[in-house]
This record gives structure tokens, sequence and C-alpha cells, in this order.
């Protein structure tokens, strides 16, 4: 076997994972530290799960990408190049042997778990400055991954009081806050059931949106002394893609153009979804 053949072997092995628990039927994989690798291997290996999994819990590009160069750096990895947009990982090192390695990671779900997201920033911190063993690290990542997430009942009590404070906020009244936490928390159980059966992100917005505006009309129409543009407005908040657009503006004065404006397009697209969805929810109005 050519030197060549054993490279494109080696970066052609997928990563071993197994599933942990999950959270709104997203699965979340335990990585297997991997025998066999040398050690810009295992550095690689380490850093790109790192990377993704920052990445997977609402990481900006900027942070990613540097979390990922310097541990390859720690680790002694030679003229490590990585590349990261929001839903892919490229990172490309010189061997010891001066081949080039590469991996690509693809980002298939995205969420934001802040708790994650500090104690990875924390662990990126650490694999910096003390440079433990790789399977130290892989069991490190792990302990992350087995954070204890809130029930989803929390969630529900969450979007909950969420609408109904934003609806205040804005100067609604105590039955508008009211109308928009009870109508939150109805298009909360419709985003958890379209969640488990994988319905497309762009579809579910649009449904739960013409929910959310649908039963803001309804209730219009029973109780007109209540304001139907607040209700709407605080039930419409909790869906506001807020980390997706502040993520993008600072990859953009960060200088990673590319991924700033793939986040602004996608947070652009959530928006039109929900505008759609509104759009429909008051048009069914009139038949009632």
């Amino acid at each position: 076997m050519t030197s060549e053949q054993s490279e494109t072997d080696l970066t052609s092995r997928v990563i071993s994972m197994a599933p942990l628990s999950s959270n709104c039927g997203v699965p979340i994989q335990e990585i297997k530290a991997k025998s066999g690798f040398d050690g810009s291997d295992q550095a690689l290996h380490l850093a790109v799960s790192l990377g993704s999994m920052l990445l997977a819990n609402g990481a900006e590009i900027n942070r990613v990408e540097d979390s990922m160069r310097r541990v390859l750096v720690a680790y002694g990895v030679i003229e490590p190049e990585v590349f990261a947009i929001s839903s892919c990982i490229v990172v490309t090192v010189t061997k010891e042997d001066r081949q080039a390695a590469t991996r690509l990671k693809r980002i298939m779900t995205r969420a934001t778990n802040l708790e994650r997201f500090t104690r990875l920033n924390a662990l990126s911190r650490r694999l910096v400055k003390e440079r433990p063993p790789y399977e130290e690290g892989i069991e490190a990542l792990n302990e992350i991954l087995r954070t204890p997430i809130y029930p989803q009942w929390a969630n529900a009590i969450a979007y909950f009081f969420v609408a109904g404070m934003f609806t205040l906020l804005y100067g609604g009244t105590f039955w508008d806050g009211l109308f928009s936490a009870v109508c939150s928390f109805l298009a909360w159980i419709l985003v958890y059931i379209a969640t488990r059966l994988h319905v497309h992100p762009f579809l579910r917005n649009v449904v739960v949106s013409g929910l959310s505006a649908f039963l803001a009309g309804v209730a219009k129409s029973y109780y007109p002394w209540v304001n139907m543009d607040l209700i709407i407005i605080g039930t419409f908040m909790p869906q506001v893609p807020g980390v997706l657009m502040t993520n993008g503006v600072r990859d953009i004065l960060s200088g990673d153009f590319i991924a700033g404006i793939l986040s602004l397009v996608e947070a652009g697209m959530i928006a039109i979804a929900m505008a759609i969805g509104a759009a429909f929810g008051l048009a069914l109005l009139r038949f009632i």
C-alpha cells in the first residue's frame, strides 16, 4: 500500500458514535476515542469534535475557528488551516511526514445551549493550557454531552411566560399578555410535534406562525378589547432568530463574510417564513 493510499484510508475513517440522550428528537452522539491514530490525527480528531460541538450549540464562526486552531497548535500540529461555516467544518493539517490530512465534518442540527457552550469554551482553554492526553480530552467532551438539559415541560413554561412578558413589555394589558402566553404555549406544542416528526424548519416556522396569528385573531373576535397586534408580537418573539442575527453580524465584523452572510440569510429565511405564516393565519380569519 502506497503512502497516498494509506493517507486516504486514514482520512476516510468515520467518527464512531453511539446515541446518548436527545432534545426534541435531535440525537446527541457520544464521541469514541480512536485507536491507531498518531499524534496529529488524534489532535485533528479532538479539535474537529470540539469545533463541531461548539458550532452545534450556538457558537459564532470566529470562535469555532479560533478555538480549533489554538488546540491544534497546542498539540504540535503543523500548519493547521481551519474553515467553518454554519453547517460545515473543514480542517487541513500537515503531518510529520509532510503529507496533508483533511477532515470534513457536516453539522446537521444546531441549537442554542449556553450551558454546553460555556463548558466547551472553558474546555478549549484547558486543552490549550494543559494539553491533557487525547483520551482524556475525548472523555471531557463526552462529559459535556451528558450535561442535563431542561425537560420539555420547562421549555413549555418558558414559552408561556416569555411571550406574555414581551406583550406586557410592548405596552399590552394583562389580558393581552395572558392571551399571548396561551397562544405561545399552543405554538410550542406544535413546534414539539413538528420537531419530533422532522418537519422541514421552513415549513415548521410557517405553520407555527400561522397558528399563532390565527389564534390571536380568534381571541380578538371573541374578546374585542384585546390588542391582536401585541398578542401576535408577543407570540412571535420566542421564534425570532436573535442568536443567528447577532452571530452573523459578529462574524462579518470579524472578517468572516461568507459565514456571516449565510447566518443572516438563514435568519432572513426564518423571518420570511414567519411573515408567510402570519399572512395565512390572518387570511383564515375571514372564514370564521
